[in-house]
């Protein structure tokens, strides 16, 4: 209790006037959180929520424009077998005319 009185006269010599009264207001019940401390951390919390929905968005659309590009190479590809299939047909035709 001493260390605790100590702190709170040198907080009203060296602080603001809000923590003044918030130390004050702590003073009454010490067990019990304060309510700009409950707040700070349900803040916290929120900008958490948000960082990971972020996260989890940007995941997202990382794995939307992989695939895209993955299907796009397969029918490149499917295309360019496509074309081999027509020239060697082609050329089996100049052939047998031959």
């Amino acid at each position: 209790m001493y260390s605790y009185i100590t702190r709170l006269a040198s907080n009203e010599i060296f602080s603001l006037s809000k923590k003044i009264h918030r130390e004050v207001g702590r003073a009454k019940d010490l067990s019990a959180p304060l309510e700009e401390e409950e707040e700070e951390e349900e803040e916290e919390e929120e900008k958490k929520k948000k960082k990971m929905k972020k996260k989890k968005k940007k995941k997202k659309v990382v794995v939307v424009v992989v695939v895209v590009m993955v299907m796009m190479i397969v029918v490149v590809v499917m295309m360019m077998m496509m074309m081999m299939v027509m020239m060697m047909m082609m050329m089996m035709m100049m052939m047998t005319t031959m």
